[in-house]
Parts: structure tokens; C-alpha cells; sequence
């Protein structure tokens, strides 16, 4: 974050290197604005006076040091330049590069034949007379299952966009057309076309500001309702980009790959979890454990699992295993039978398939605790 202007704030106390505040005995403007800087971790830059009258009123603040370089300030005298304050001049040593858009395939379900996948899915096993072993009828389940869908249901590539969600057909043509007449003043420097320029440039940040307050007001109130939509919105403006390899540390370790990280949340969550003998009896006491019916005297019916089927959430993304909820709402009456047995197979023998003890997990950060002690 780098932050640079006129702050107007002639007596603020600052440090013998003139990039921290010396104390909190000034007004409350200054006060407040010592807060901020301490809070952001924000250091300031420039030494010396920025007015030609003495006082240090331009600031330079940055939450990372090692990408601000050469600061410099230079007298309005010295160049003619009709101002009171020194000119800044700094390095932001940084190399930017335009993200690539993400390409990734899923399933095309307009052109998918979902009559032939459902009489492909009614021949799935619903037989475990010929194994105990949960894992093996799953694998064999899934692989099945997965081959009839590869033969019905086609596959598309799509490419996300890096714009961010308000930014619609309506804005695109503007910036288009922004684009053009900026070529058309670089070929001919007219006062004409310099007009012409700004008048689109000024249109286009008006359109922006009215798309993104309309989107605003849509995504108000929605996280219950529409989630999906909020969540678009929370990527959007953290420029979310998949397959960032962010670094993170707890306890004096790193870790860059899935796992690590996986590891370091484990570590850290066990870090912060207390349980005591009292705790749980207290919990029985509130909660007790019925026993009067045993897991493996389940046994759940074809009507069960179809209905558990058919109110599955269609948006959402598959899991390890790639099968989509999409498919199974839609095949819910040719897979009920052979899921059943899957099952009931499961409860009789208390075991249940490695794969769906694994998970595609998204640690959302909530306070500020782990921050810190990262």
C-alpha cells in the first residue's frame, strides 16, 4: 500500500528519521492519524520540508519498505512550477504483469445426453456379495460412473475473465471505444480529439462508479439467499487468482505447497484448541449418547438416498473425486440403487471408503488472531 499527498499536518511530531510518529500528544486529528499508521504499519519517506515554507505537509507512507526507492524532493523554484510544495519523486520497485486468464474444463450440460447416461447408470453394481472391501466396490462404482459420464456428457474449456464481476458488455464498449479515440490522438494531436478523450475517459469513470454501487445493492442482503453472488464479489475485489503460491508461517516454519500449509493450520488449530475431562462430561450431560440403536441396524431405502439426491445444490464445485451434484440430481433415480447398497454395505461393516475422508478445504480468515501469530 503506498499512500503519498498533501496531509497537511505542519505540527506533527516525528521520529529523528523523520518515518514514525514520536507520540500521541498532539490533536486529534494527529492523533487519529498515528493510530492509522501504526495500525497499517505504515512508514513515511521524506525528509525534509515539502512547503516553501518549512513545513513537512506532503507525506510518502508505505506498508513495505523494500519497494520505495530514490526519494527525492526538488523546490518549485528551481523548475518554475506554479506551486507552493516540492516536487516528490520516488521508485515503486516493482514489476507488473498483466494475469493470465485461467482456462479450465467442465462439463457442458446443454449438449449432454442425459436419457443414455441414465441407462448407462442403471448397470452400475448394486451387488457386495462379491467383496467386503469397501474401497474396492467404491473405486469400481466410481470408474464406471465416470466412464458413462465421459460418453454422454461433453466437456468445454472456458476461460475466467480478470475483470471484476460490475464490469459488464456496456462498460467493455466504452473502454473500446476510449481506446480508439487515444489512437486517434496519438495519430493526430488535435484539441478536438484531446477533448474527445477526456470527455470518454470521464464518462467511463462515471459508469464504472454507478455499475459498481448497482452491484452493491444487488449482493446486499445476499449471503443467505445467493452466496454464490457474495462470494463472486469477495474474489473480485481481492483479485483472487488461482494457483497464487502465497507464503505463510506459524511457530518459526514456512510453508508454500497445499500440504505444508494444511500441516501449519493443523498445527496451529491443535495450538488453540482446549478440552478438558470436565468439558465432556458436561457435554453428556447435556447431549447424552443414544445407544439404543447401533449403526450397523441402519439400513436405509431406495426412496431415501434418491430424495438425499435430488435437493443436492447444483452450483456446487465438484470435489477429489469429480463427480458433479449436477449429474447426480439429474440421474438421481438410476444411481439410487447401486448408492444404496454402497451404503447400507457401509454401515453393516463400520467402514467407509478412504476417498471421502478427503476434502478440497478453503481456510476462510475470520480474526485477527492467526494473522498475528503468523
Amino acid at each position: 500500500m503506498v499512500l503519498v499527498g498533501d496531509f497537511n499536518l505542519p505540527s506533527f511530531k516525528w521520529s529523528l528519521d523523520e518515518s514514525t510518529s514520536t507520540s500521541l500528544c498532539g490533536t486529534a486529528e494527529e492523533e487519529a492519524f498515528s493510530d492509522l499508521m501504526e495500525d497499517n504499519f505504515l512508514r513515511q519517506f521524506i525528509k525534509g520540508p515539502t512547503h516553501i515554507a518549512g513545513n513537512k505537509l506532503d507525506l510518502l507512507l508505505c506498508n513495505f519498505s523494500e519497494v520505495i526507492d530514490h526519494v527525492s524532493t526538488t523546490s518549485p523554484l528551481q523548475n518554475e512550477f506554479p506551486s507552493d510544495h516540492y516536487l516528490v519523486d520516488f521508485f515503486i520497485r516493482l514489476k507488473f504483469k498483466r494475469s493470465k486468464r485461467v482456462r479450465r474444463k467442465t462439463y457442458d450440460y446443454k449438449r449432454a445426453d442425459f436419457d443414455d447416461l441414465g441407462s448407462r447408470l442403471q448397470l452400475l453394481p448394486s451387488d457386495m456379495s462379491h467383496s467386503d472391501d469397501v474401497d474396492i466396490y467404491w473405486s469400481r462404482w466410481k470408474d464406471l460412473f465416470l466412464a458413462a459420464v465421459a460418453e454422454c456428457v461433453p466437456m468445454k474449456t472456458i476461460r475466467d475473465t480478470n475483470s471484476p464481476p460490475w464490469i459488464d458488455r456496456e462498460v467493455k464498449s466504452a473502454i473500446r471505444r476510449k481506446y480508439r479515440a487515444l489512437r486517434k490522438y496519438r495519430e493526430n494531436k488535435t484539441v478536438e480529439w484531446k477533448l474527445k478523450l477526456r470527455s470518454l475517459s470521464n464518462e467511463i469513470k462515471k459508469l464504472v462508479r454507478q455499475k459498481h454501487r448497482d452491484y452493491l445493492l444487488k449482493i446486499e442482503g445476499s449471503l443467505k439467499e445467493n452466496p454464490k453472488l457474495f462470494w463472486n464479489y469477495h474474489k473480485a475485489i481481492l483479485h483472487h487468482r488461482p494457483g497464487s503460491n502465497t507464503e505463510i508461517t506459524f511457530d518459526g516454519k514456512s510453508a508454500k505447497t497445499a500440504a505444508e500449509k494444511t500441516e501449519l493450520f493443523n498445527a496451529y488449530f491443535c495450538s488453540v484448541f482446549t478440552s478438558s475431562k470436565q468439558d465432556k462430561a458436561r457435554s453428556l450431560q447435556m447431549y447424552p449418547m443414544r445407544i439404543n440403536t447401533e449403526l450397523c441396524e441402519i439400513t436405509l431405502s431406495f426412496n431415501e438416498v434418491r430424495d438425499c439426491l435430488f435437493i443436492l445444490d447444483p452450483s456446487k464445485a465438484t470435489g477429489p473425486d469429480g463427480i458433479s451434484a449436477h449429474i447426480l440430481i439429474e440421474c438421481s433415480e438410476q444411481v439410487a440403487p447401486s448408492l444404496c447398497s454402497l451404503f447400507n454395505h457401509s454401515l453393516r461393516t463400520g467402514r467407509f471408503p478412504s476417498e471421502w475422508k478427503s476434502a478440497d478445504v478453503t481456510p476462510v480468515h475470520k480474526k485477527d488472531l492467526f494473522n498475528r501469530a503468523c
